[in-house]
């Protein structure tokens, strides 16, 4: 008896549209009860099993999840708690199918480079002892191979993540990371560093900073120009973006030809030859924060969205999660951007691929978006190392692969954008 008593509880029949007088509310309420006011809820994610303890911040999540799964599972009831039925199953078999690629990518990218190594050479370096095993090969494997790989892997999930959160914080399909001028601070910050002689480290600082520098001036025009309204923060990340690509020309057209111009010009193409354990340890901690950032709030960000005045009905602190959704891909795309260059179309390209095999909802978005862009850049770097022996730049691969692929993806998917 007692056991029916709590499975009754755990389902209970509400009517929001009598616990939220609020019309908006109501009205978006309405759309996603598809045939009657009465939703069937789960308390696995907080909600409380009182019906007259349901505020409108707890519901926050529950609609971001009903929205999702309105033209999913359209006619049927709504169970808040984990995706079930054929939608979880699919998203699961996309994350195991993505994940093998991965690894299966990153055994392989073992083998290519300008030191062809054979699996049997790499399978008994693993299984030698300690102490036993070729030094070039170990310096090959640990200072080289590895660190290059990791870093890919890293470079890019951290631009494809970043470009997903903000074409979710925008609302628009065709916005890119550097869409508040990150790219355009990195690129002069880097020139910078090299006009001015710094070590590897130097310049992937000044990257570093320039590009966190470039984005705090287009939120400073956003925040005393118009804080109401988006399109305020975009133009000004266009125009900062302009002004350090004037600063960039400028450094370019004093440095010496002959030595730090062809430094700069290969820099700005993008690549992973100099990467580093020193370089990925340092990509760690920015990718960290921002993907953890993302992951905690990954369903306010989900609500974003709906609309500001959706959004604000829900509950949902607007202020608060943009300035989050900035910090984080912010940090992410600096760093990226400054021990690799400028790789271009990860971020604008890899979120369209990851929502038409897993949905637009931003909690399945964001893995999705991280395993593809290490797949894509992995894969690019390995074709960059195999095409030809000096390693063609990676940012003119992305761009060669990444331009023809959008149109056919742009062609296939215009109406679900739409």
């Amino acid at each position: 008896m007692e056991g029916k008593t709590r499975i009754e509880s755990e389902r209970v029949k509400i009517n929001p549209l009598r616990i939220f007088p609020n019309i908006l509310l109501e009205k978006i309420l309405k759309k996603i009860c598809f045939q009657g006011p009465a939703i069937r809820y789960m308390p696995r994610w907080g909600l409380q099993k009182n019906v007259e303890n349901l505020t409108k911040g707890n519901v926050v999540a529950y609609y971001a999840y009903a929205l999702d799964m309105h033209n999913i599972q359209e006619q049927r009831s709504l169970r808040f708690g984990i995706y079930g039925g054929g939608v979880g199953m699919h998203r699961k078999v996309c994350f195991i199918t993505l994940g093998g690629i991965l690894f299966l990518l990153c055994v392989g990218s073992l083998f290519f480079g300008r030191y062809p190594l054979s699996p049997g050479r790499i399978c008994a370096f693993f299984l030698s002892s300690p102490g036993e095993e070729e030094p070039i090969l170990r310096t090959l494997l640990w200072e080289v191979r590895f660190p290059r790989i990791g870093g890919a892997l890293c470079v890019g999930g951290a631009l494809a993540v970043s470009g997903a959160a903000y074409q979710n914080l925008f609302r628009n399909p065709l916005v890119s990371p550097g869409i508040l001028g990150v790219s355009a601070g990195a690129s002069f910050g880097a020139a910078l560093g090299m006009l001015w002689g710094c070590s590897w480290s130097g310049i992937q600082g000044m990257a570093f900073l320039c590009a966190l520098l470039a984005v705090g001036e287009s939120f400073l025009i956003f925040y005393f120009l118009g804080r109401r309204s988006m399109v305020v923060l975009v133009l000004g990340g266009m125009v900062v973006s302009a002004l350090f690509q004037a600063f960039l020309s400028l450094v370019k057209f004093v440095a010496d030809p002959l030595d730090t111009l062809p430094g700069i010009t290969f820099w700005l193409m993008g690549g992973l030859s100099r990467m580093n354990r020193g370089d990925l340890a340092s990509l760690m901690l920015p990718l960290l924060g921002g993907m953890g950032c993302f992951i905690l709030f990954r369903w306010q960000i989900h609500g974003l969205s709906l609309g500001e005045e959706e959004a604000r009905a829900l509950g949902i602190p607007l202020g608060k999660i943009r300035c989050l959704v900035i910090l984080g891909s912010t940090l992410m795309t600096a760093v990226a951007i400054s021990v690799s260059g400028i790789i271009g179309w990860i971020g604008l390209l890899i979120p369209h691929v990851a929502r038409v095999l897993v949905g637009s909802s931003f909690p399945a978005l964001l893995p999705a978006s991280f395993l593809l862009g290490g797949i894509f850049l992995l894969l690019v770097d390995d074709l960059g190392r195999i095409m030809s022996p000096g390693e063609i730049p990676l940012g003119i691969l992305t761009s060669l692969v990444g331009a023809p692929f959008f149109v056919l993806l742009l062609a296939k998917a215009r109406k679900e954008w739409n």
